[in-house]
């Protein structure tokens, strides 16, 4: 069959218009190009679907001859006949169902599971039970597409089978349970006891896609490859939708359709008991995840005579086997996901699904990605692109971890050292440690860290935990400087570091004093410094990467007032340029004049903090950041030693809340991933609370929307 090379379009399959089509006549699809109806008039039509479609009814006799004929007209863009699409079976009777769900984690992730808002699952199959006890109450919007009703009687009982791992209702004392637990299911009957058809399925992809639905399974499939079927399929996941297939049960590597389509996730099926790939199930580079898929133990159509079994084992539930049942597994996971975001987009739930696939299991090589796991895929939405650990002290450790193999040796000196002659001079391999209640002390040190390219770590006041020191251990730090009085580290820490490290104590009376004691180590005389609010610390967070860079002291003053310390230390250092972050309602317009007495003052400033964060990457990063580094833009300590990794990581570091990604951080994004020639990458710093993992994934989306386009389209 010759196929010629077309646009993707827009196919609406509503209210159709049926003809019955006799024994001896064949049904074959047309796509006409713009004004070219005249070309079919003399055919009759079958099935009209629109302007560009056109389904006729050939006789028999004439049909090899009229199918040449339309195949070398110019004027149609292509010609497809009828694919037989066959249900995706392979019966037998061996687990229950509890052993399935065991394998992939689903109690577990039960546990996780935090359910906001019900997807819409449409089963295109041979129909669906609706009054079915344990999917009657879950029945959304249902349609024929063979004879264009709403009556989806399921002559086969495969698609009630189907119907009921994707979504039975899971809770209600009765049946079985679906992953998913809770969900609308849009039964869209495309086949009968004979099966399916290219068209037919074509139709019921593009109702489910034009009604509502967020994730579409399909267990059946033919090895000829339809044009009219993966144009619906490109369609629906233009729209959004995420469309999951079976892979087929011949034990082959050959392609089965729709699941050897790139914008669809192929499924097969492996045996829960062994672990293994069933003899039965397709396989190859084309298929990209598994799930179990042998006795699978869901709903039934009671009564019914045909291929596939009748209810053998209850009333109204039985085993069955195939990729038929793997494939709406995936389905109900996605669904999962769904619910637990309504907010992700087709192509982030299936790079979660195939992202944290267990790899490890025995037949990964047959296919992309490994057997599917509910509980990893909820536990890489929540951690994937993020440095955290249970409190800011953990993450603070993660973060070293992350940004330092190890910590190579280097000179405690100050560069001004006939002007200090009185501070200590030592070489070492450097940590710092500042309180996770004091953020000043460790955004103030942010050009000291660089200039030791050492990690910060944070503690308690009240305890430090092992994890400080070990973490500590395990870069080779020999010499640690604590950040503060007393009042942020107490003796008793210290004594406990002295055991184990060199210990430098960098203090003042307050926070603006021990600002100055850390910074007479960087202070260039007649160079930069910074200078911010000393009462918040969203501002000094956002400078600190670019302090950390340039090795720019950051020093605090009052709203209203500069304290002695930190006018000594302007006046000591005769500074050139000095930056002042935040606006007038962080530091006034009298200091700011004031400050112009000390120094050529700059103010760096927008209407909130949000916007003072991009005036700040905008005016010292100037699109030369490889990586985006997020961190919270309220009173979380998990980002203070995010500045060093930053700067190490030569990232751009932007503060977001928890609600939503504010509109000037929104902008920047779109402009830098637009302006960008590579992958942008990026990392969050803290846990959910300090950013939601809803947040974390509209980031996801804003940065990786075109690579995940082209890695599924």
């Amino acid at each position: 069959m010759k196929y010629f090379t077309t646009l993707l379009f827009l196919i609406i399959f509503l209210n159709f218009s049926s003809q019955v089509i006799s024994a001896e006549e064949k049904e074959i699809l047309v796509k006409l190009k713009a004004d070219s109806e005249e070309i079919v008039s003399q055919y009759q039509v079958a099935k009209d679907e629109g302007v560009s479609h056109k389904i006729l009814a050939i006789p028999e006799e004439e049909y090899d001859e009229t199918l040449k004929k339309l195949e070398s007209d110019p004027r149609i863009e292509y010609v497809e006949e009828k694919i037989p699409f066959h249900y995706l079976t392979n019966d037998s009777f061996i687990v229950h169902q509890q052993s399935d769900f065991q394998l992939i984690n689903v109690s577990q992730a039960w546990e996780q599971y935090n359910p906001k808002k019900k997807p819409i699952i449409a089963v295109l199959d041979s129909g669906v039970d609706v009054f079915h006890r344990d999917v009657t109450n879950k029945i959304y919007k249902p349609y024929n597409v063979l004879n264009s009703s709403s009556n989806v009687r399921d002559n086969v009982g495969h698609g009630t089978h189907v119907a009921g791992i994707v979504g039975a209702e899971t809770g209600n004392g009765i049946g079985v349970a679906s992953i998913v637990k809770d969900a609308y299911l849009m039964p869209v009957k495309v086949g009968d006891e004979f099966g399916g058809s290219n068209l037919s399925l074509a139709q019921g992809i593009n109702y489910a896609t034009e009604n509502g639905a967020t994730i579409i399974n399909i267990s059946l499939g033919s090895y000829e490859y339809s044009k009219v079927v993966h144009e619906a399929v490109q369609h629906a996941v233009e729209k959004g939708i995420f469309i999951i297939a079976a892979a087929g049960n011949d034990g082959t590597n050959s392609k089965m359709y729709p699941a050897a389509y790139k914008e669809v996730l192929g499924v097969a099926a492996i045996d829960s008991k062994r672990d293994r790939l069933t003899d039965f199930s397709n396989f190859g580079d084309w298929v990209d995840v598994s799930a179990p898929g042998s006795s699978i133990f869901s709903t039934c159509s009671k009564g019914i005579i045909s291929p596939f079994k009748d209810c053998e084992v209850t009333d109204d539930y039985m085993y069955s086997s195939g990729s038929s049942m793997s494939s709406p597994m995936v389905a109900s996971m996605a669904g999962l996901l769904s619910s637990q975001d309504p907010e992700l987009t087709n192509h982030q739930k299936r790079h979660i699904i195939e992202e944290s696939s267990n790899i490890d299991s025995s037949d990964a090589v047959k296919y992309k990605h490994g057997r599917v796991d509910v509980l990893s895929s909820l536990e890489l939405y929540h951690s994937e692109n993020r440095l955290s650990g249970k409190t800011s002290v953990h993450t603070s450790s993660e973060i070293a971890k992350y940004g330092w193999d190890t910590v190579e040796r280097a000179e405690l000196k100050p560069t001004e050292k006939d002007m200090n002659t009185e501070l200590l001079n030592r070489s070492g391999k450097y940590a710092l440690l500042a309180s996770n209640q004091s953020f000043s002390d460790s955004l103030a040190a942010s050009a000291l860290a660089a200039k030791l390219d050492a990690p910060i770590f944070l503690t308690f006041p009240n305890k430090m935990y092992d994890v400080t020191a070990s973490t500590m251990h395990e870069l080779g730090v020999t010499d640690v400087i604590l950040l503060g009085g007393e009042n942020a580290i107490p003796k008793e820490i210290e004594r406990l570091l002295k055991q184990e490290f060199n210990i430098l104590r960098l203090s003042g009376t307050d926070r603006f004093s021990t600002s100055v004691e850390i910074n007479d180590y960087v202070a260039k005389q007649g160079g930069e410094v910074i200078i911010t609010s000393g009462m918040d610390f969203p501002d000094a967070l956002s400078i600190s990467s670019y302090a950390s860079t340039s090795q720019i002291p950051i020093v605090f003053v009052h709203k209203n007032g500069i304290p002695d310390k930190t006018e000594e230390f302007l006046q000591k250092y005769n500074f050139e340029t000095a930056y002042v972050v935040g606006g007038t309602a962080a530091v006034s317009d009298s200091i700011f004049k004031e400050l112009g007495k000390l120094s050529n003052p700059i103010r760096i400033s927008g209407k909130d903090r949000y916007e003072t964060n991009v005036e700040i990457i905008n005016y010292f990063d100037k699109g030369q950041s490889k990586e985006v580094i997020f961190a919270t833009g309220k009173s979380f300590p998990d980002a203070l030693a995010g500045g060093i990794l930053a700067s190490k990581q030569n990232a751009a570091l932007l503060l977001v809340n928890k609600e939503q990604i504010p509109t000037s951080i929104k902008k920047y994004l779109i402009d830098k991933v637009e302006n960008s020639r590579e992958v942008v990458e990026f990392q969050t710093l803290g846990g959910t609370i300090a950013i939601p993992s809803n947040v974390k994934w509209k980031l996801d989306n804003l940065i990786y929307e075109s690579y995940y386009e082209g890695k599924y389209e």
